[in-house]
């Protein structure tokens, strides 16, 4: 139990659980390009899902950097966009593996 040296007490409650995670696990860091330059981060994320063949169903993405847990090539080049009539290319390139045994990302 801790308490300060001011103030009034008070209760507090925590939700805590343990995540297990998988011993084989790795995470890999990419950077998207695109290319002519795509500005809106919606367009960009609506057309990296059109590449889920190549990236999966399962990624992270801000708009600029993605998360997967599987490696592509070192660097990927895909052609297409729904969206618009012009033809863009978006351009992925292997960055870093992440290491998520680190202490970064575990107690």
């Amino acid at each position: 139990m801790f308490s300060g040296s001011s103030g009034a007490p008070i209760n507090v409650v925590s939700n805590l659980f343990k995540l297990e995670r998988a011993t084989n696990f790795h995470l890999f860091q990419y950077r998207v390009d695109y290319n002519p330059e795509v500005l809106s981060r919606p367009i960009r994320m609506s057309m990296l899902k059109e590449h889920q063949d190549l990236i999966g169903s399962i990624y992270q993405f801000d708009g600029m950097m993605l998360f997967l847990p599987i490696r592509l090539e070192k660097e990927v080049c895909r052609d297409g966009n729904i969206l618009t009539a012009a033809v863009n290319s978006l351009f992925f390139q292997c960055l870093n593996t992440v290491d998520v045994a680190s202490s970064l990302y575990s107690s």
